[in-house]
């Protein structure tokens, strides 16, 4: 198999450096989208790109496609925890590898919502599914699409490479045809724009390359509030695919597409629960008869101690988590306000207001308002104050006819 590749990202018009970083080799093909402060998500995504390629070499195997990650995963776990200025980084991953016994096979895989897609005739298929909370309740059943908790909850993510001493990615072998196109990409592009958007992008590209910079700067042009990166990738030989309209798939795609196989026979992905970290088991209501006796009596007071103990120490574990992040936002009377909590607030614990700016919707693109009324992320207070800055800044390109 002989394919194209072309590649292309952007810091976009808001964040004030390029956190992502994406690898090409003669096999080896990766995005990462890093996350994790000033310094911490650059760092992230540019060692776990560099750790996989080293630890990968010319191997191509699913085990070892597998331990490349694991290695990548250690190396940016291990100095997160050894530099205190990188505490809590992190970075997801999505690569493609060919394999190099059966060159019409590549392998995939996949941590955190960065993408791959596969656009085969008039069919664009999303290959991988996104790693946060948000999509993983929607695939459970739990919650809507279009619930708004779900939107709010979108970029909170349940799988990252980096962020614990272990990582379980999602694995899968896929056989591609002459004339197939893949595009592995950041949520800097998906956020911006809509599946028909990305498939009638790649599907009229000439070549990789300008296909790339073309999706790339479609996601700028459409907002650009986050980095946005783009691989892709032709494979060669004569296309089977009719001359007509791209055809999309819902979104969330279930992987069920011809010639795609799981892998769950690697590390630990046999024996692990991919619903989710929120959907734990309902404990068995105890049932009257235990209070017959003292001794049963005493053992599930200490058990009632101890779960209250356990829920005590839950609730608190959710209030820091419902208020470690910050993000921006719009305020009841249409003004960009700086918020502390989570978009949509986790439980009865809400967002608060800690800063109101002076910059009102009415002065904004209306890409860029749809983010804000979303709520725009950020890590710590001066991230969030500093995306406000480049609000300001870009908002003053406007006002003197710059455009952004």
């Amino acid at each position: 198999m002989k394919v194209q590749v072309g590649a292309s990202s952007d810091r976009g018009q808001v964040r004030s450096e390029n956190q992502d970083s994406f690898l090409i080799t003669k096999h080896a093909f990766v995005v990462a989208d890093g996350m994790g402060g000033a310094n911490g998500g650059a760092t992230a995504s540019k060692m776990a790109v560099e750790v996989f390629e080293a630890t990968l070499g010319d191997a191509s195997g699913h085990s070892e496609v597998e331990h490349a990650l694991r290695e990548a995963n250690a190396a940016v776990h291990h100095l997160a925890q050894t530099d205190s200025s990188l505490k809590g980084m992190g970075t997801t991953f999505v690569g493609v590898v060919i394999d190099g016994e059966n060159q019409d096979q590549l392998t995939l895989i996949n941590v955190g919502d960065s993408r791959a897609y596969i656009l085969r005739g008039a069919e664009f298929i999303q290959l991988t599914l996104d790693h946060s909370w948000a999509e993983e309740m929607i695939r459970a059943g739990t919650v809507k699409d279009s619930d708004p908790a779900s939107i709010a909850s979108r970029h909170v993510l349940t799988r990252v490479v980096g962020v614990s001493s272990e990582v379980d990615p999602d694995m899968w072998s896929i056989v591609v045809e002459a004339g197939d196109r893949l595009i592995l990409c950041s949520d800097g592009v998906t956020n911006e724009l809509a599946d028909p958007e990305i498939a009638t992008i790649l599907s009229h590209g000439e070549n990789p390359q300008s296909t790339a910079e073309a999706l790339v700067v479609g996601a700028v042009a459409a907002g650009g509030l986050d980095n946005a990166t783009a691989i892709v990738i032709f494979v060669e030989g004569e296309a089977k695919r009719q001359e007509s309209n791209v055809v999309t798939s819902p979104i969330p795609v279930v992987r069920v597409a011809p010639d795609v196989q799981e892998l769950r026979s690697f590390g630990t992905m046999a024996s692990k629960n991919h619903q989710g970290p929120m959907l734990g088991a309902i404990p068995t209501p105890i049932s009257k008869s235990y209070f017959r006796s003292l001794a049963t009596a005493f053992r599930i007071f200490t058990f009632l101690v101890l779960f209250g103990l356990i829920v005590g120490l839950g609730v608190f574990g959710i209030k820091t988590y419902a208020n470690g992040e910050y993000y921006v936002g719009v305020n009841s009377t249409n003004h960009v306000a700086v918020y502390q909590g989570r978009p949509g607030g986790i439980l009865w614990f809400k967002p608060k207001i800690v800063s109101t700016e002076s910059i009102t919707t009415s002065s904004l693109s209306s890409s860029i308002v749809l983010k804000l009324q979303n709520g725009v992320v950020e890590p710590s207070f001066a991230a969030a104050n500093q995306y406000v800055n480049n609000l300001k800044n870009l908002q003053a390109s406007f006002a003197s006819g710059g455009g952004g």
